[in-house]
């Protein structure tokens, strides 16, 4: 064998062993195989901050899995001002590092994540400097997980207009002072730049979103360049920026900003022609800075290309009279198929409009999570992770069932007395059923 060759098979050797080292490190901290049937485990808050380190080192675990198996803390006692300005001191604790980039997905399972500190510094942005979210980019999913006691700009920046999801998640981290990525367009120093974008949830594109729920006060501040103070700038919305499915989602959150601020989303779009918003609620106050129109929904449905009537289709919306001066924007591209209105803080605190949301939720399948009612008298999401709990092993005795009347809904989640020709979901007691009438 020629020297170079030997040479060149040692290189290889080196190379393919500090491979393998460098991917046993990586996951050494970790039990699991990371199959969805044996997840990584995240067992504390050095086990989450290594899906950090991986992504800054171009690692997003693609198809990989992941449980948390306890509440993680980053900031034991992390506190943050009712009133956080440019003249705040600065908040003391650890600033957390962005996931720069999740392709997998990570279960909750039913715990926490707490003590998220932004920068002081995004209310005064410069070129290095960028606001906090959980994950900057999200092209998997998250699921049964509830952040708290954190202050940054969103849980994601943006998501993957293909895979993102986010599932029976829970805010109340407080969320603000969200800003343009561009820094350029925030030396421009105009009306037109430095927008904000602060959201609930997701500050970018959510691919579906199920069973999400804000809590969290939002403020959409930011500084039109790094001089000035801070202003009130366009979006501050309860949970998302654009998002193409959302299924039981609710705004309990007092949201603040300008340009039209809104409870759930900035933008609804039906992406493909098959996709539902339904059985949404907003309960929180909006408040805009510029005496623009605000929207307990969203003030913007897109043009939709998939569909026959070129409109997005949407079900049943629902918001407390008095939290908004608009239930949803330009209804030009929208189709109502279900109900649409501002209700009485008594009837969104009845038992009967309870029923009514689990009725929904039992029509969408939504069977992971259940409702209890919350501190201030309004239902409020409950996770139970069928995974973790073992409900799918519970048998309900079908003599049970059979004295529970039938009720039918369309796949729009709307109660229908006399089904004509169709498909329709029969729901019966715990039983329920696709079926077709012919």
């Amino acid at each position: 064998m020629k020297s170079c060759d030997k040479k060149y098979l040692i290189i290889c050797f080196i190379c393919l062993n500090s491979l393998i080292t460098l991917a046993h490190t990586r996951y050494s901290s970790w039990k699991g195989s990371g199959k969805a049937e044996d997840p990584f485990q995240i067992e504390d808050i050095h086990g989450l901050k290594q899906l950090v380190e991986d992504s800054k080192n171009g690692e997003y675990h693609e198809n990989e899995y992941f449980i948390l198996t306890a509440d993680l803390v980053d900031n034991q006692e992390l506190k943050i001002p009712d009133d956080f300005t440019i003249d705040t001191p600065e908040i003391d604790g650890i600033t957390w590092d962005p996931i720069v980039r999740f392709d997998g997905h990570l279960n909750g399972n039913g715990h926490s994540i707490s003590g998220i500190k932004g920068y002081k510094y995004d209310l005064i942005v410069g070129p290095y400097l960028s606001s906090v979210c959980f994950i900057n980019e999200l092209n998997g999913s998250i699921k049964n997980l509830t952040i708290k006691n954190s202050f940054m700009c969103s849980w994601i920046g943006s998501g993957g207009i293909e895979n993102s999801t986010i599932e029976n998640c829970v805010n109340y981290a407080v969320t603000r002072y969200g800003f343009s990525s561009s820094w350029i367009n925030l030396l421009k120093n105009s009306g037109n730049y430095g927008k904000s974008y602060s959201c609930g949830l997701a500050g970018g594109t959510v691919r579906r979103a199920i069973n999400c729920y804000n809590y969290g006060d939002v403020e959409a501040k930011a500084s039109a360049s790094m001089h000035d103070r801070p202003t009130y700038r366009r979006g501050g919305t309860g949970l998302f920026h654009e998002v193409y499915f959302a299924i039981n989602c609710f705004n309990m959150g007092k949201v603040i900003g300008a340009e039209d601020p809104s409870g759930i989303g900035w933008i609804f779009f039906d992406w493909k022609g098959e996709e539902s918003f339904s059985n949404i609620v907003n309960y929180g106050e909006i408040i805009s800075m510029d005496a623009s129109d605000t929207f307990a929904i969203t003030p913007t449905v897109r043009y939709n290309y998939q569909t026959g009537d070129h409109k997005t289709h949407v079900g049943n919306l629902y918001s407390l009279k008095g939290s908004a001066t608009s239930l949803i924007g330009d209804t030009k591209y929208v189709t109502f198929t279900g109900s649409h209105s501002f209700y009485s803080e008594s009837y969104m605190k009845s038992n009967e409009f309870w029923e009514e949301l689990n009725l929904n939720a039992i029509a969408f399948g939504s069977e992971c999570c259940s409702w209890k009612w919350g501190k201030d008298g309004f239902p409020i999401l409950e996770i139970i992770d069928e995974e973790a709990a073992g409900i799918n092993d519970i048998v309900v005795p079908e003599y049970e069932d059979s004295q529970v009347p039938i009720i039918y809904y369309n796949l729009q989640g709307i109660k229908v007395k006399n089904p004509d020709k169709g498909i329709y979901i029969k729901v019966q007691g715990s039983k329920k059923e696709k079926i077709v009438f012919n």
